[in-house]
């Protein structure tokens, strides 16, 4: 989660969550055989986060942090009925890179975001709520040329459109206009020899002639 998440999942669980004024979170959850095995695994991850800029290093508690992450949607939804949910994915090497260019673009274009993320598979879940005094088409018009911005630099950096939760309707248009030509008709000719009546969720990813 981004530290601006963080604070919002704060002021909506009304909670102090642990190390929240040092950056963003990098929660991560391992597994041992004892005791001794988790605490020499504990000091080789402080090591190498450490080495690679961490700011901190903490052991939180396994039901707090969790219960902090899972918050994430609620926390959105209590702040703003209207979300622009975004669902990109990058490879992991992109990550750090992808979430600089999103706190950017929200700012070129005066957006509100929260984020949290799977931060093993480059999966980034952007939610970019409705600003209190902006109109809905306004704020409209200013999605769509974030997104515009942001596919871009997505699909330049390795990354696609939906890491985990699929296209649909709402992003068939952006799939035809970001995806390579070649892979399109190659998922459509798989599309066909699967499903040739198309009939399993027509037109819900790009339409089949």
């Amino acid at each position: 989660m981004d530290n601006i998440t963080i604070k919002s999942v704060e002021k909506y669980l009304n909670e102090n969550l642990q190390g929240s004024d040092n950056g963003n979170y990098v929660i991560v959850e391992v597994e041992g055989t004892s005791e001794d095995d988790l605490d020499d695994k504990a000091v080789i991850l402080d090591e190498v986060c450490t080495e690679n800029g961490a700011s901190s290093v903490l052991v939180a508690d396994h039901n707090k942090i969790w219960q902090a992450r899972k918050a994430f949607a609620e926390a959105v939804r209590a702040e703003s009925l209207i979300v622009c949910k975004e669902d990109v994915v990058v490879p992991v090497d992109q990550e750090a890179a992808l979430l600089d260019e999103i706190l950017r673009l929200a700012k070129k274009y005066n957006l509100v975001t929260r984020i949290a993320s799977h931060a093993g598979d480059g999966n980034i879940h952007l939610n970019i709520l409705k600003n209190e005094d902006a109109t809905y088409e306004d704020w409209d018009q200013r999605v769509k040329a974030n997104q515009q911005e942001l596919y871009k630099f997505i699909y330049a950096h390795g990354g696609r459109l939906s890491g985990e939760h699929g296209i649909g309707y709402k992003r068939k248009h952006l799939m035809e206009e970001f995806t390579d030509p070649g892979e399109l008709e190659m998922m459509k000719a798989i599309k066909k020899a699967l499903d040739p009546n198309d009939i399993l969720n027509p037109g819900k990813i790009f339409d089949v002639d």
